[in-house]
């Protein structure tokens, strides 16, 4: 029987009640010939998918249903059988998670669920549709920590334990798309558990190694450790509505503590400084954007200085604030992500940071500016002097 089916997740979004992002689609019992003769050319590689108006849904993909098998270790090495005798069922067996292995009816709306999966949505459970298939696939790790960070759900054991065994397959993964998995777990609701999950795995040291130094690193003034520190901070920017890069700039701002001398700890005197080298071996190694790689730097360089803001010199705040306006940063978000610094701990600490006189100090001294002054004093080598002077007057006055 030719039937289509929404697949994947956009089900388990209809029955957790969310509205899905897109709709995929698998057309069964179809000929590629077909295929064509209803939508057109495929597009895509590897398998065909179809671009077709499905009724009640638009234009979306259709792909027609197919087995896959592994013919190496890499993520990208697998070969596709695809024809209109492969079944539902088996094309479902191949999808990561059982919660992601459900179909529905567009004719009708029944869920077609062979392998458990709105059990374990019940259950909050990740759990590996076929366990051969997860193995051959080292993407899944990182998927799994990713859905993990996406939903809060827990994995159950054996899944976990064949996440493990395939760390050795991690090598495989490309630079691109580990970044990748890192910027989608950014923008979920819990990304902090994207890198405990990877930590649990014992293959942060692959993912992320920049973060194990971090793991049990004492700090002055803190009861937990960093890496713990850094994962509160992080879950405190989902809450506070940060923007992903500014998530970025809360997960790498303390990095510079992992390269911190023995002999200081717990202190971590400069580690802003380090924590910038740091940031800037990580972007050799991975394809970060460049917005990213700006707020995490600003942020991570100048952290504890933004922390207390009110007990720098004039001059210091005028600079503070200028170099946010000079780099195109928002300064709310700024300090929110200082916030989360400062809450993110155990016992939390007050945030107690007048961001509205900022933003209004901000505002008056960008008033102040080089061509008026020049219109004023006439040119001058000293005409940036004067320009801190005067800002730096402004601040004062506002304190006041």
């Amino acid at each position: 029987m030719k039937k289509l089916y929404l697949v994947g997740g956009a089900v388990r979004d209809i029955l957790l009640g969310r509205t899905p992002h897109d709709y995929d689609f698998v057309a069964v019992g179809f000929s590629y010939e077909e295929m064509v003769s209803l939508y057109g050319e495929p597009v895509g590689e590897g398998f065909p998918v179809f671009i077709g108006e499905v009724p009640g849904y638009g234009r979306c993909e259709i792909a027609m249903a197919r087995r896959e098998r592994s013919t190496g270790n890499g993520y990208k090495d697998f070969v596709f059988e695809f024809g209109e005798d492969i079944t539902l069922e088996e094309d479902l067996l191949r999808r990561d998670f059982t919660i992601n292995a459900m179909a529905m009816d567009v004719e009708t709306g029944e869920i077609i669920d062979p392998y458990g999966g709105k059990e374990d949505l019940s259950n909050k459970i990740l759990r590996a549709t076929n366990p051969k298939a997860f193995e051959e696939d080292p993407l899944r790790v990182l998927r799994l920590a990713r859905f993990r960070a996406k939903l809060g759900f827990e994995i159950e054991r054996n899944t976990f334990n064949l996440a493990k065994k395939m760390k050795p397959k991690l090598h495989y993964l490309t630079k691109e798309r580990v970044w990748l998995e890192i910027e989608k777990a950014l923008s979920t609701s819990y990304p902090h558990l994207f890198f405990i999950t990877l930590k649990e795995l014992d293959v942060l040291d692959i993912i992320f190694p920049e973060l194990v130094p971090l793991i049990d690193m004492p700090q002055a003034y803190h009861k937990e450790d960093a890496f713990t520190h850094t994962m509160l901070a992080l879950s405190l920017s989902v809450e506070y509505n940060l923007p992903i890069e500014y998530r970025f700039a809360v997960l790498v701002h303390d990095l510079g503590k992992g390269t911190t001398p023995e002999k200081i700890l717990p202190h971590h005197y400069n580690h802003e400084k380090r924590g910038v080298e740091v940031i800037e071996r990580l972007a050799e190694r991975l394809p970060i954007p460049k917005r990213f790689l700006k707020v995490g730097k600003f942020f991570t360089e100048n952290h504890l200085k933004l922390a207390n803001i009110f007990r720098l010199r004039p001059s210091k705040i005028a600079r503070l604030l200028v170099s946010i306006h000079k780099e195109h940063l928002d300064l709310r978000y700024i300090f929110t992500a200082v916030r989360c610094d400062l809450e993110g701990r155990e016992g939390g600490k007050e945030f107690n940071i007048d961001v509205d006189l900022l933003e209004r100090m901000q505002a008056e001294i960008l008033k102040i500016n080089g061509k008026e002054l020049t219109k004023k004093y006439g040119s001058s080598p000293k005409i940036g002097e004067i320009l801190l002077q005067k800002r730096t007057e402004k601040i004062k006055e506002m304190i006041r």
